[in-house]
């Protein structure tokens, strides 16, 4: 039991830094400039310069990239552009609905499984669907 359970979050650190490694690099090469107001328009080119700065986009891909993963195991995720707060303020409320409605659906699943492959077997054995259905509803 033990082993499985390393090895599943081996495998699930292991995903989150190959998506947090390709979400960095995608936005890192996407066309366009971050620094752009909203109509579009470049702003002054000192205050862009200035911006450039503070968010470290005047220094390469590779450095901002360590800096991010440095940031982020330190459990700092930023400011929200949009709420104007802390990202990790904002991950701490939304988590705990999260998982209130992945237990809801968790709940569900087995009922919701046993349906469909009561179905597939249905398919496959010639039976007709709600025979194989009261089978596995009752088994459940």
């Amino acid at each position: 039991m033990a082993a499985w359970l390393v090895r599943r979050v081996a495998a699930s650190v292991a995903i989150v830094f190959a998506v947090v490694t390709l979400t960095f690099f995608l936005m890192a090469v996407a066309p366009g400039e971050p620094l752009l107001g909203p109509d579009e328009r470049p702003a002054d080119p000192q205050v862009r310069a200035e911006l450039r700065r503070q968010f470290g986009l005047d220094q390469g891909p590779l450095v901002r990239y360590v800096k991010y993963l440095g940031q982020m195991a330190r459990g700092n995720f930023g400011e929200s552009f949009s709420l104007h707060r802390p990202v990790a303020d904002a991950l701490a409320e939304a988590i705990p609905n999260t998982l209130l409605l992945a237990g809801a659906c968790c709940s569900r699943a087995p009922r919701c499984s046993s349906i469909s492959c009561s179905a597939w077997d249905s398919a496959s054995t010639r039976r007709s669907a709600s025979t194989a259905c009261r089978t596995s509803c009752s088994a459940t």
